[in-house]
């Protein structure tokens, strides 16, 4: 079995550059992940193929979106986006479902993070994706760094600059919102991990 990991710079408006099948397969995996927001959000929006989760991501973000694509032998097995708003963000990662528990995970984080060496890797994770949270903490030394609204903020440190503020994102007042419950320099709520 190989394992081979390869990315790519998505730029907005891009023919999508994957074969049908490479389609079929990041469309299951897309449609995986947006099922499981969909169940912890207790909404039940349509799930997209892959182009359109892509494009909408590329609307979003000012930055080119970064597509990086996990591959078991020939069969893609997880895929995560990234790109960088001042500071490096990874947008989405999943792994097959069949293939979870088993370090897969663990390694393609590894890689990603190791792109990005120098800086820190910010991730956004829905508080109540308990499995998420358990995940970026046991990989790589993510740790809680501020929670506005719904979403917890992980970070990778060390951090480029002892400014928290420079970590917000561009659409973000403030770092220090009132309704934050966790302040970055506090121990993780999961001690456990």
């Amino acid at each position: 079995m190989t394992l081979s990991i390869d990315s790519f710079v998505y730029h907005r408006d891009e023919p999508f550059p994957f074969t049908e099948f490479d389609r079929t397969q990041l469309t299951y995996l897309s449609k995986t992940l947006q099922s499981h927001l969909n169940v912890l959000n207790k909404l039940s929006l349509p799930l997209q193929n892959i182009e359109d989760e892509i494009q909408e991501q590329s609307e979003v973000f000012s930055s080119p979106l970064t597509i990086w694509i996990l591959r078991l032998d020939n069969t893609i097995v997880g895929y995560a986006t990234t790109y960088t708003e001042g500071h490096p963000v990874l947008a989405s990662f999943v792994i097959s479902p069949h293939l979870r528990q088993q370090g897969l995970g663990k390694r393609f984080l590894f890689v990603i993070r190791h792109r990005f060496a120098e800086a820190s890797l910010k991730v956004c994770v829905l508080k109540k994706d308990i499995s998420a949270l358990q995940f970026y903490h046991s990989s790589q030394g993510f740790i809680d760094y501020d929670h506005i609204g719904r979403f917890t903020h992980l970070m990778i440190f060390p951090p480029v600059t002892p400014k928290r503020e420079s970590y917000a994102l561009p659409r973000e007042h403030c770092v220090d919102s009132p309704n934050q419950n966790v302040d970055f320099r506090e121990p993780s709520p999961y001690p456990h991990l």
